[in-house]
């Protein structure tokens, strides 16, 4: 697998582009503005020519031919030692050249500068009219031209070089100083080691991005320590909870045993180990279901259906002190078998701690579907209401009287938040009451209820 390049190698790369982009740029901007400026420069001295020798001929417009010609042969002789050519035309009459045909007179009549390739050679052309019937044609080859442009541009070459070289090595080593916090920051985060306790790193790196990326990872590692003790302690409280009715079921049976054996009956015994299996099965279940943190939305369930299920599996005798009111289209989005342990475990709460009846009661409205649980027990004090929702929390009176693992509310508040619900405990004067509300259901196509 190729090695990808570093954070430091690529700026250090972009910059030296960057560098000689900006070079290469200058140098062929300069280059064609200079070739410009010497060509503009050319055709005005080639236009100036024109006027001037068409001046002339105009102060010698009665003289003959012969003269005219005799007039003017010297000086389109004189420009051709400086590579121009000149050739002055009549209409399609030739004037100068000795009745010679010439190489511009495709150009008579017209006026203006082109490039135009003559007798092999590269030209810029420039046709001026003097008068009506009278044109001077100019060409320059542009090989001289672009010989006075090559000093120009030999000089900027080896500038933007030396310059290049320059900002390169400095920029480098600038960039190397200031780019080094982030190798070093790559650095102390490789040797991070995996669920150390207080790990930070420095937050002063004398860069903005690298300040704020040190931020940004200091309260990433807080939040997961934070998680990390609270799975911790989770893990800690349940092997705890578990380890107490493992202990029970363990001297249950071996009582069992030995009642067995001396020929006693053991059924108490083994009713009291099915008990404690029961409930560390109960309490497995509520800890898996505390695992899980997502439910499937598609599923609509009937909560009047789970209230009846829940009530259904309580014993004849609890199940004669729950008191149900139903109503009609009590329809949420969710898990069936998360909110039958929600409202399962509402109900042994309210049946546990409460010598009388137990109401459970449904309700269906527009925004939300609500099952409220009420008992006629001795309810929570403010401060066990304020963490009873909290894992192996008990009520400071009930931890004294009941036997609980103390994960009912946990969970039933656990699964309300997976539905996008709460739980709302409050004491109401003659016991508890304590409210599951979820998201109503609709299909995809439904609008809400008027």
């Amino acid at each position: 697998m190729r090695r990808r390049p570093s954070v430091v190698q690529t700026v250090l790369r972009v910059y030296l582009l960057s560098v000689i982009a900006f070079a290469v740029a200058t140098l062929a901007v300069g280059s064609a503005t200079a070739l410009l400026v010497v060509v503009r420069r050319d055709d005005a001295h080639a236009a100036a020519l024109a006027r001037t020798l068409g001046t002339e001929l105009r102060d010698h417009e009665a003289d003959p031919r012969p003269q005219k010609d005799a007039l003017i042969a010297p000086e389109l002789q004189a420009e051709q030692w400086f590579g121009r050519r000149i050739e002055a035309w009549r209409g399609a009459q030739r004037i100068g050249g000795l009745g010679e045909r010439g190489l511009l007179g495709s150009w008579a009549g017209e006026d203006g500068c082109e490039q135009a390739r003559i007798g092999g050679e590269w030209c810029r052309v420039c046709a001026v009219q003097t008068d009506a019937t009278t044109t001077i044609v100019v060409a320059s080859p542009l090989a001289a031209l672009v010989a006075d442009v090559t000093a120009l541009v030999v000089a900027m070459t080896l500038t933007a070089l030396a310059v290049t070289v320059v900002l390169s090595l400095l920029g480098q080593r600038w960039l190397r100083r200031r780019l080094s916090s982030l190798a070093e920051f790559e650095r102390r985060m490789g040797n991070l080691r995996v669920l150390e306790r207080n790990q930070r790193i420095e937050g002063d790196w004398g860069v903005v991005e690298v300040d704020t990326l040190a931020s940004t990872l200091n309260d990433l590692l807080e939040r997961i320590q934070h998680a990390v003790e609270r799975e911790q302690r989770f893990v800690a409280d349940a092997a705890h909870e578990l380890r107490s009715p493992l202990t029970r079921l363990h001297a249950q049976l071996e009582l069992a045993h030995e009642e067995l054996r001396e020929g006693a009956s053991p059924h108490e015994r083994i009713a009291a180990a099915t008990r404690t299996s029961q409930e560390l099965g109960r309490t497995m279940e509520i800890l898996l279901a505390l695992a899980r943190n997502q439910v499937p939305t598609d599923e609509a369930v009937d909560l009047d259906d789970v209230v009846a299920t829940c009530v259904a599996s309580l014993a004849p005798e609890h199940a004669a002190r729950v008191q149900v009111q139903r109503c009609e289209g009590a329809l949420v989005r969710g898990d069936e078998l998360l909110l039958r342990l929600a409202l399962g475990n509402l109900l042994d709460n309210a049946l546990k701690y409460s010598p009388g009846m137990v109401e459970v009661r449904t309700d269906s409205r527009e925004d939300a579907v609500t099952a409220q649980v009420d008992d006629h027990g001795p309810g929570l004090s403010e401060a066990d209401l304020a963490k009873i929702r909290q894992p192996f929390v008990r009520g400071a009176h009930n931890a004294r009287h009941i036997r609980g693992a103390g994960l009912g509310l946990a969970l039933v508040d656990h699964v309300a938040a997976l539905h996008g619900g709460s739980l709302a405990l409050h004491n109401r004067g003659t016991g508890l009451q304590a409210t599951l509300r979820l998201s109503v259901w609709r299909s995809a196509g439904a609008s809400p209820r008027r």
